[in-house]
Order: C-alpha cells, then sequence, then structure tokens
C-alpha cells in the first residue's frame, strides 16, 4: 500500500497490517529506505544493503558457521518487525527536533538488525533450539555483531556503543546501570527498547504466535508460567508492566510514532498503539468468555500461511 492509497482509508479502518506486507522482509526493508530517503535523503545506503542481505541470510541459513533460526516466535520477522518500528520512531524523533547524522542513522539502524541475532545456533550446536539461548540471547547477539563489524570492517567504532543499545532491549534491566557514551547513544537504546516491545506486540499474528513464545520460554527452563493458557493469561499483566516500562524506563519514546504517521502517511493516530490494543482486547475477551476452546478462538482469519503452517507444527 502506497502513501497515498494509506492517506484514502477511512482512519477508523486503518490496520498496520495494511500499510505493507509485514510477512515481507524485501516490503520491509524497502519501507525502511523510504523512510531514511525522507530523513536524510541522500544517505548512502551500501552498507546497510549488505547488512540486510548477511541478516536474511543469516535467519535463512545461509551464513556461514551458522545454522537456519529454528525458534518460531524471535524468527526473521520479528526481527524486521523491529527494524521498522525502530526506523519509524527515528523519523518521529527527527519530526520533535533531535537531530542524527548519517552515521548515527546507520548506527540506529544496525543495531535493530542485530538485536535477536543470539539466537541462531551454530552448525557445530547440533542440541535443542536456539530458545534455550533465550536468557543469554542479548549477551550472543552482542558477540556476533562484533564478529560482523570485525569481519565486514563496519561501525568498527561504534561496538561498544552498540553493545549498550542491544543491552536496553533486556526487559528486566534498569537503563541506568547502562554506562553511554553520550545522551544521543542512551537515546537510540531507548529507542531500540521501545521499538523491540511495541513492533512484536502490535503485530497481526501476535497473539497467534504467543504459543511459540511460551514453548522457546519452556525449552529455556523459564518456569514462571504452569501452561499454554497461564501464559496468556499473564500476557494482559505482561502488558502492563510493559507499558510502565515504555512510559518510564524508556521515556516515552514511542509516543513519536503518531507523529510518523501523520507525517509520512497523513494518518492521524498512532497505529501501533491501536494494534497492541486491538490485540489486548481481543486476547482478554478470548481467555474470559472461552476458556475451554481458547485456542480455536484465539486464531484469527486471514492468517499468513507460514503462520498457518507453523500453527500447525506446534498443534496450537
Amino acid at each position: 500500500m502506497t502513501q497515498q492509497d494509506a492517506s484514502k482509508n477511512n482512519k477508523d479502518d486503518l490496520d498496520i497490517s495494511l500499510l505493507i506486507d509485514m510477512a515481507s522482509h524485501k516490503a520491509v526493508y524497502e519501507e525502511v529506505k523510504g523512510i531514511i530517503k525522507s530523513i536524510s535523503p541522500d544517505f548512502d545506503f551500501t552498507v546497510l544493503d549488505q547488512m540486510y542481505l548477511d541478516i536474511v541470510a543469516l535467519f535463512e541459513g545461509r551464513f556461514q558457521g551458522y545454522q537456519k533460526c529454528n525458534t518460531l516466535y524471535h524468527n526473521l520477522q520479528h526481527t524486521t518487525d523491529c527494524f521498522i518500528a525502530q526506523t519509524r520512531l527515528l523519523h518521529g524523533a527527527v519530526l520533535n527536533g533531535h537531530s542524527f547524522n548519517d552515521e548515527e542513522i546507520l548506527l540506529v539502524l544496525c543495531s535493530a538488525f542485530m538485536h535477536d541475532t543470539g539466537y541462531i545456533q551454530t552448525t557445530e550446536d547440533k542440541s535443542g533450539t536456539g530458545a534455550k539461548y533465550t536468557n543469554t540471547h542479548i549477551q550472543r547477539s552482542i558477540d556476533f555483531m562484533k564478529g560482523y563489524c570485525k569481519k565486514r570492517k563496519v561501525l568498527l567504532n561504534h561496538v561498544q556503543d552498540m553493545a549498550d543499545i542491544l543491552n536496553c532491549t533486556g526487559i528486566n534491566l534498569k537503563l541506568k546501570t547502562i554506562q553511554f557514551s553520550s545522551p544521543k547513544i542512551e537515546f537510540i537504546g531507548k529507542m531500540l527498547g521501545s521499538a523491540d516491545l511495541v513492533g512484536q506486540m502490535a503485530d497481526r499474528t501476535y497473539l497467534e504466535k504467543l504459543v511459540f513464545l511460551f514453548y522457546e520460554f519452556v525449552e529455556a527452563n523459564i518456569q514462571e508460567y504452569k501452561s499454554e493458557y497461564d501464559f496468556l493469561y499473564q500476557t494482559s499483566d505482561f502488558y502492563r508492566s510493559t507499558e510502565d516500562r515504555l512510559v518510564n524506563e524508556l521515556d516515552d519514546i514511542w509516543q513519536y510514532m503518531k507523529d510518523h504517521f501523520k507525517a509520512y502517511y497523513d494518518i492521524d493516530q498512532d497505529l501501533y498503539k491501536a494494534a497492541i490494543k486491538g490485540n489486548l482486547m481481543h486476547l482478554e475477551n478470548t481467555l474470559h468468555f472461552h476458556k475451554q476452546n481458547f485456542k480455536i478462538r484465539l486464531r484469527r482469519a486471514g492468517l499468513p500461511e507460514y503462520v498457518k503452517n507453523d500453527l500447525i507444527k506446534s498443534s496450537f
């Protein structure tokens, strides 16, 4: 959907999933490039283009030394969901007076690409899936990022900054414990922490894929949840704690989304916030009124084929 097509729709009928095909990494990447050009018309995409190809290859099992991604929740789309959310926040921040040079823009985008690479197993790692690294995936992502930057000879002066930025995705981490090199790096880190949360929770298939996340936690021996139903039930509480983190720990940066949608699509609302609210309402309604058959009721029409196939494989 083009910007013009989006602006013609009744605002009450708009859904963030209709703007572009979020299941297509190519569509997401082209949209990101368009947004970046609106921020910096002369931005050089050479490094980012190569990183995009490398990240896709990594998740698809074509990157030397690594297996194909085998986590159904933390997959390539989760990364591209975060990637475009980060870009939209960047645009919204610029509209609100924040400035970024091209090297800083590249740092913003590369951090989003790198943030969950720690779930990918090496070719020598034959046991289980990448989900077993749930508790250590951020450090593994940092390690991958360091090796990648050295290999490609990119952002070598910002490796520690990117490590600090990636640490901002730790859901329980108090950011005041991180010694950022500058207020700008701290801001970028908080953008990534915000984009990681809102990108996944606004996903059209977020509710259907929550069961995948539950079983990733099971493999990682995270024992906070007794069952699939208990995990889904506690998601409502998770949303409320997440909203508190977005507003307080992450400085309410996600509010910049609305300015992005207004300027870029002529849509006068935050489609991420609307999608998250819709997902939460559907989840709570399902768990309250359909406890006995919540799995069936949770599945909605219009799911992409790859999600349908993953649901079948997971017996959901």
